[in-house]
């Protein structure tokens, strides 16, 4: 039914009459669903809002140590049953402050209606193919509520909860659909990642070990394996890992993306002979294809043929680009409509005195991809008092799910800016684990730094600032996974995005001065030492000689620049585009004012 076709009261009384019975979920979908085509509609509103109240008040386990939970859940989840560890992680939305009420998940031994729950494990399917994780997980925990033996229900409960970055629960739920040695190598490759996403290398280790003794040729297990390497620093190994794995699976096209990224000298020929091989097989699909001649571009660059390392990652993003062009018109309506009240002076500001102190201070770090943005946090992530949570979505989950009430807005008031303060602090706090600072990494925040600055009037925001060219070349040779980033597969679009970025943080900067910090990858990179003690000291950290042995941290990156991020500081990287100087004259030209 279309949205705009939906009988309101119906929907409204299917949804309260589920709410009374228990289902949460298919009640938290139904207001969804009203939310959807009426985004201001009372009624759903408080549906919504009441069922995340019921969800503080407990949790999807009782129990659980939830301020164990961090930010590193690897790639992108999805219901074939396990992650695609070789993309980037997209933006979850924000979830309910600590899940719904449910006590033992462990214990938990259904004797329901089989039919019954095969219709809300399928409700669950299509909520999660909506993105709308909350309500997922719900219906999932429903499913297995009424049939606990299924496997494939917990597995995908496991995704959903690993989507909401509920790591603890989701372990739990992997560890249910975990069925002995006989398991899919799905759930050997999940129950790995979630033990890694915890910080339990030797498990997530023996895991791996265990499920590729039973599941050798296992494309699952292999490229979670990589990614599980190449992010805790074992550069050698994630190597071998992603050999192993284009040669069982050779049209994984981000496969032979992050192996170009690594390959270098003689390796890089031989790696390129076999992606050639690959490319002239026959049935593989654009998207693939895409990522591949992209890594293509990556191999040619490293035996030095710019040229046809131009030629590559041009026709790679070609191809990207056409299957999902960047819509710029969200962007700009939400750009135009923050600077209407923020220039009208139309959105409250909250002091010191008037909010509650938090347990933890947040630094933001906000800016375009390929910026810098990894090694600040990894600097500060080394930090005694900091906790980095990475790219956090949850503040921009909230602007998203606010903004049906901003485009009607005559004004923002401190009320609804202690209500999203709240809902934020609420869950980062409880990601945080007790540490006074973290870092929320999710660039895209650029965007709202107003209300991020109104909002937290104690919060540290930082900017990252890096050549203009430098950033752009660098986007262009990456894939980003989601629609988000989907401007970097074209030069135009890149270079349309980058200037609006810039006229945004021009808007910023004149309201808000010297309360964003600055920070020049290039200037850094030249002055590591005095670079950290300054930024430490604005942060309101003491200096600590940690911070300058990032590169050892044992902190899991999940970034672009993972493997970066495990070397030391170096400079030079954003003088890289001039190597291709000739294809990206239009690129200069368009930026050459910025």
């Amino acid at each position: 039914m279309a949205p705009n076709k939906i009988k309101v009261a119906d929907v409204l009384r299917q949804a309260h009459k589920a709410e009374k019975s228990g289902n949460s979920g298919e009640a938290l979908a139904l207001f969804n669903q009203v939310l959807e085509a009426f985004p201001n509609n009372p009624k759903a509103k408080a549906g919504q809002k009441r069922l995340a109240g019921q969800a503080q008040s407990g949790g999807f386990l009782d129990g659980v140590d939830w301020s164990a939970l961090d930010n590193s859940a690897v790639g992108q989840l999805n219901l074939s049953g396990v992650a695609d560890p070789l993309g980037l992680q997209t933006t979850p939305q924000k979830t309910a402050e600590r899940g719904d009420p449910f006590s033992g998940l462990s214990d938990l031994r259904g004797r329901g209606d089989p039919e019954e729950a095969a219709a809300l494990w399928r409700q669950g399917n299509a909520a999660f193919a909506k993105k709308d994780f909350l309500a997922a997980a719900l219906l999932f925990r429903d499913a297995v509520a009424k049939v606990s033996e299924r496997a494939d229900y917990w597995n995908d409960l496991g995704l959903a909860l690993q989507k909401l970055e509920r790591h603890q629960a989701s372990l739990i739920a992997f560890q249910r659909a975990f069925t002995g040695a006989d398991s899919p190598a799905m759930v050997y490759a999940n129950l790995a990642t979630a033990h890694a996403a915890l910080g339990d290398r030797e498990e997530a280790a023996a895991f791996f070990e265990d499920g590729l003794r039973v599941h050798p040729d296992s494309a699952d297990l292999v490229s979670a394996l990589a990614v599980f390497e190449l992010s805790t620093g074992r550069k050698s190994d994630g190597e071998k890992s992603l050999r192993r794995l284009v040669g069982i699976a050779p049209d994984n096209g981000n496969a032979w993306l992050q192996l170009g990224l690594v390959s270098k000298n003689e390796q890089a020929a031989r790696d390129l002979e076999a992606l050639d091989r690959a490319l002239q097989a026959k049935g593989l699909n654009p998207e693939n294809r895409g990522a591949a001649l992209l890594g293509r571009g990556h191999l040619l660059a490293a035996t030095q043929d710019y040229d046809a390392a131009f030629a590559s990652f041009d026709e790679g993003n070609r191809i990207l680009s056409e299957m999902r062009p960047f819509d710029f018109q969200s962007d700009v309506a939400e750009m135009d409509r923050t600077k209407r009240l923020f220039s009208e002076g139309k959105v409250e500001k909250l002091v010191l005195p008037e909010v509650v102190g938090s347990a933890s201070i947040p630094i933001f770090i906000v800016g375009m991809p390929r910026s810098g943005s990894t090694l600040i946090e990894q600097i500060l992530s080394s930090h005694s008092k900091v906790f980095g949570a990475g790219e956090a979505p949850w503040w921009t989950s909230i602007m998203r799910e606010e903004a049906g009430s901003l485009d009607a807005a005559e004004a923002v008031t401190k009320d609804q800016l202690r209500g999203m303060r709240s809902a934020y602090l609420a869950e980062m706090t409880r990601i945080a684990g007790g540490a006074p600072f973290f870092t929320d990494k999710c660039l895209p925040n650029f965007k709202h730094i107003g209300f991020i600055a109104h909002a937290f009037p104690e919060a540290k925001i930082i900017h990252m600032n890096r050549d203009p060219m430098a950033v752009c070349w660098s986007m262009f040779r990456r894939n980003f996974v989601g629609n988000d980033f989907t401007y970097s597969n074209n030069l135009d679009d890149l270079a349309r995005y980058y200037r609006l970025y810039r006229d945004m943080m021009a808007f910023w900067k004149g309201r808000f001065g010297d309360r964003i910090m600055d920070i020049s990858y290039e200037a850094f990179t030249e002055s590591p030492e005095s670079g950290t003690r300054e930024l430490l000291a604005k942060c309101g950290l003491q200096f600590e000689e940690n911070t300058l042995k990032f590169y050892e941290s044992k902190r899991a990156a999940k970034t672009a620049s993972m493997t970066q991020v495990r070397e030391q500081v170096y400079q030079g990287s954003s003088d890289e585009w001039r190597k291709y100087a000739q294809g990206l004259a239009g690129l200069q030209r368009a930026l050459a004012d910025v």
